[in-house]
């Protein structure tokens, strides 16, 4: 729906406008996980979009989970990406995200699914701003090798070129329509 009027006095910025993501759990209470998720949703929107075009204003992303097979983090940054371009909230990138995990015999797993994530000596998202490679946000979890990190921030940021392209081809088909 795009932004709209700031109905909280803490959150009514002069020179721009304040960012809210909620990521509401498939069932029951949010956690700490969740929140973390929030937080790091929240960094990256407040990066690339061009919140001064909308002063003392609030956008609110809500992400409803519906179910969740590992890399939960990557979708939801996808997901209120597509969300913020399809309300035309103007942005001076489109970043794009992707996670993999490191298996205990060392391979790596791009977009790995919940059981892959779960048996993995560590995971790693990244966000990336452009196809260039900046990053705009990197998680880990795990105990890994400085090594096993580069390769999978390398992996990732490969990931991150294809989902962008998809996104934006995306973005050009429903346009057209």
């Amino acid at each position: 729906h795009g932004p709209a009027e700031s109905k909280n006095v803490r959150k009514e910025l002069i020179d721009r406008s304040y960012i809210e993501v909620f990521l509401k759990p498939v069932q029951g209470q949010q956690g700490s996980k969740e929140r973390d998720h929030e937080a790091t949703i929240q960094g990256i929107l407040n990066e690339v979009c061009k919140t001064e075009n909308f002063p003392r204003t609030v956008i609110t992303v809500t992400l409803q989970v519906i179910s969740s097979d590992g890399s939960l983090l990557s979708c939801a940054v996808l997901a209120a990406i597509g969300a913020l371009m399809d309300a035309g909230i103007p942005m001076y990138a489109i970043p794009s995200a992707s996670s993999c995990a490191i298996t205990n015999d060392g391979r790596l797993v791009l977009d790995q699914d919940e059981n892959e994530e779960l048996n993995a000596k560590g995971t790693v998202f990244a966000c990336t701003k452009n196809d260039n490679g900046e990053f705009l946000s990197i998680c880990s979890d795990g105990i890994l090798t400085q090594k096993e990190l580069g390769s999978s921030l390398e992996l990732c940021s490969r990931g991150c070129a294809i989902t962008r392209a998809f996104l934006t081809q995306s973005m050009k088909d429903g346009n057209a329509n």
